[in-house]
């Protein structure tokens, strides 16, 4: 046999190799990085697998309200494109919501900063109602999409006059700053929220709105 067939023949053996190796995905990169893709993704928890107790918030301003729940909390210099003022940080709790029907979307799904509040006991002051400190929360941001434990570094865009559709079922993340002096960052949280049993009053009539229980926050997420 001459030297010219012999190279073709060693030729195609090669080339038969190779693809029998790429068809197994035994050396073939492309296969390793499916399977990290795969395996390895961002993952979305539904609201009803978050721990915590819900927050049914509704401000009147929609017929269909949210229930929240506060997910986790941070001390951040600052959210939203604002920044907290010089001896003080903000108190971010970060919250999921959903809709409050199961079949129903909120049309208009907004973190009314009005309408919300924080409390603690033992602040100070100028006004304190049945031993609590109550403080108006500023910036509230649009709810998004975002996976679990990347709320802290999101980009988040700061919710002015509405929000946005919350469809039947859907989960969406929130972020509700409250700025606080340094000297107060030891003091326990809560998250209170305007519902229709109070009249659209929110915080200005506390005792009406219900309140869940921040959690410890991080130090700067």
């Amino acid at each position: 046999m001459s030297i010219r067939k012999l190279s073709v023949l060693a030729l195609a053996c090669l080339v038969a190799l190779t693809a029998c190796k790429s068809a197994d995905g035994s050396s073939s990169g492309g296969g390793d990085s499916n399977a990290s893709s795969s395996s390895g993704g961002p993952t979305y928890t539904k609201f009803e697998d978050f721990k915590g107790k819900e927050l049914l918030f509704n401000d009147t301003a929609e017929a269909v309200g949210m229930k929240l729940k506060v997910i986790d909390a941070a001390w951040k210099p600052e959210i939203a494109g604002k920044s907290a003022q010089t001896g003080s940080h903000f108190l971010v709790a970060y919250v999921a919501a959903t809709p409050e029907v199961d079949d129903r979307a909120a049309a208009d799904a907004f973190l009314n900063p009005t309408s919300l509040g924080m409390r603690t006991k033992g602040g100070n002051c100028e006004y304190p109602d049945r031993g609590y400190c109550y403080g108006t929360p500023t910036p509230t941001t649009m709810l998004e999409s975002v996976a679990d434990n990347e709320w802290f570094d999101h980009k988040w865009q700061e919710a002015l006059y509405s929000g946005g559709r919350l469809e039947a079922k859907e989960t969406m993340i929130g972020a509700i700053a409250l700025t606080v002096s340094d000297d107060e960052k030891d003091l326990s949280w809560e998250l209170c929220a305007s519902t229709r049993d109070s009249d659209g009053q929110g915080v200005s009539v506390p005792e009406l709105s219900p309140c869940v229980k921040v959690p410890t926050p991080k130090d700067n997420g």
